[in-house]
C-alpha cells in the first residue's frame, strides 16, 4: 500500500486584486487538432505526445502570495507564514503560470506562437517544419523531420522539465489516427472504401443510393444496434462535425431520413423520428429528427422549437444533439 500526499493551496480563500489578477489560460482548439492530425496522416509525419506530470508546480508566481504553514510541518512561531515563489495546485493562477512558463521555454527553443491559436507553436527554418500543440499539460510534437522531433524531447524539453512522460501519440485525449477496423466489421462495411456523406439536396428523379443503403441497414438488426451502442472514439463527434447537418435541406421526408441514417451509420449516432409542423393546407413544412449518442431524453423536451435548453450540454461522456430538417413545401402529408 502506498501513501501519497500533495501540498495544495486553498484557492477559495484568495482575493482578486491581492493574491491574483488574471487567471485565464488558453487551450488548443479542436479544429486545430483535426487539421494537424490530417496533415500528419497526409504526409506520414511522426508524432510524439508528452505528458508533464505535476505541471502546475513548474509555474513561476509574479504576485505576492502567502500561505499558512501546513499542519504537519511547522517551523518557528505559529504566526509565521510561507511565501510562495512557485505555483501550487489549488491556486487560481496556477494554469496561467504554467502556460506562461511553457510558452517562454518554447520561445527559447525557437518556436513562435500563432495569433489565431495561442496553443499552436510553429518553427519554420528552411525546409524544416515543426508544430507543437498544447492542451494544458499534454503536448503534441510533429513535423517533417523525425530527428528534430526526437531532439526536442530527448534534449531540450527533457532537460527543462525532468518530470514528464512520453507516449507514441496514437491516442490524443480520445482522438486516434488509426482506422477503426473493428467498428467497420460490426456495421458490415469493412469492404467499403472511405467516402464523404454529401449533404446537398437529393434528386427525386434519380434513385438514391443513400436510401437503398438505409433500407438495407434497417433490415439488418446488427447494423442498427451498432449505431446505438456507445463508443468512446466518437466522444467529440457532436461538438466537431454536426454543424453541417443543422440546416440541411431535402425534398422529401423519406430522403431526409435516409440521409440522416447514412450519417448515423458512419458516426455511430442513433436516429429517432420526431414531430412535424404543417401549414394550413396540411402540407409538411418542417420535420424533426433526433440524433442521440448516449442517453435519450424525454420527448417532451423537444416538442417546442423555441424551448430553452432543448438538449443537454455537449460533454465528453454524453453527446446529445438536436437537428432540424427543413423540407420543401408540399413534399408530403
Amino acid at each position: 500500500m502506498k501513501y501519497k500526499v500533495r501540498l495544495v493551496a486553498k484557492g477559495n480563500h484568495q482575493m482578486e486584486g491581492i493574491s491574483f489578477d488574471q487567471v485565464f489560460a488558453p487551450v488548443i482548439k479542436l479544429p486545430t487538432i483535426r487539421i494537424i492530425l490530417t496533415i500528419v496522416l497526409f504526409y506520414k509525419w511522426q508524432i510524439k505526445q508528452l505528458d508533464f506530470n505535476n505541471a502546475f508546480l513548474n509555474g513561476d508566481l509574479t504576485e505576492l502570495v502567502y500561505m499558512k504553514q501546513p499542519p504537519s510541518f511547522q517551523q518557528g512561531d505559529n504566526l509565521q507564514v510561507c511565501q510562495l515563489h512557485k505555483s501550487l495546485y489549488g491556486l487560481k493562477q496556477a494554469p496561467k503560470s504554467w502556460f506562461l512558463k511553457l510558452a517562454a521555454t518554447l520561445a527559447k527553443f525557437g518556436f513562435t506562437k500563432t495569433r489565431s491559436n495561442h496553443c499552436l507553436f510553429m518553427k519554420h527554418s528552411g525546409d524544416l517544419k515543426l508544430y507543437i500543440l498544447v492542451y494544458v499539460d499534454d503536448i503534441l510534437i510533429t513535423g517533417n523531420d523525425s530527428q528534430d522531433i526526437q531532439s526536442i524531447w530527448w534534449g531540450e524539453m527533457e532537460s527543462d522539465s525532468e518530470d514528464s512522460s512520453e507516449f507514441s501519440g496514437q491516442w490524443i485525449d480520445g482522438w486516434s489516427t488509426r482506422s477503426e477496423d473493428d467498428k467497420c466489421e460490426r456495421i458490415g462495411t469493412e469492404s467499403r472504401q472511405p467516402e464523404k456523406v454529401n449533404m446537398t439536396s437529393l434528386d427525386t428523379e434519380k434513385t438514391s443510393r443513400v436510401a437503398d443503403d438505409a433500407k438495407a441497414q434497417e433490415s439488418s438488426p446488427s447494423m442498427v444496434r451498432s449505431n446505438e451502442e456507445p463508443n468512446s472514439s466518437n466522444r467529440f463527434v457532436a461538438g466537431v462535425t454536426v454543424e453541417d447537418l443543422a440546416l440541411a435541406e431535402f425534398d422529401s421526408v423519406e430522403e431526409a431520413h435516409a440521409r440522416y441514417m447514412e450519417y448515423a451509420r458512419v458516426t455511430g449516432f442513433a436516429i429517432r423520428k420526431g414531430d412535424s409542423e404543417k401549414d394550413k393546407e396540411g402540407n409538411i413544412v418542417r420535420k424533426f429528427f433526433f440524433c442521440n449518442r448516449e442517453g435519450l431524453r424525454d420527448k417532451k423536451h423537444f416538442e417546442r422549437i423555441d424551448r430553452q435548453r432543448a438538449h443537454k450540454p455537449i460533454t465528453r461522456t454524453n453527446c446529445n444533439a438536436k437537428f432540424v430538417v427543413h423540407l420543401a413545401k408540399g413534399c408530403g402529408k
